[in-house]
């Protein structure tokens, strides 16, 4: 999702499909209706999600568009 200029945005799990050692989240995504009051001020909506086991590579979707991001702004993964 990215900085955003304005309060009022978020991005939410949907689901996760765990492929082998694959992995696929699929998010979606909120921001403020035009018109709607949001306070102004940078923000960096984000969501953390913990695997039992370490996946070798993920995707992450967007279900609304279809979206598929390039990269996470934190794409390190910390096995438990």
């Amino acid at each position: 999702m990215g900085k955003r200029s304005t309060g009022g945005n978020s991005i939410s799990i949907t689901s996760v499909n765990i492929d082998g050692d694959n992995a696929t989240i699929y998010v979606t995504e909120k921001s403020p209706r035009p018109n709607e009051n949001a306070i102004q001020v940078i923000t960096t909506p984000g969501v953390t999600i913990s695997f039992n086991k370490k996946p070798t590579s993920f995707i992450i979707k967007n279900i609304q568009t279809g979206e598929v991001f390039d990269k996470a702004v934190d794409d390190t993964l910390v096995e438990r």
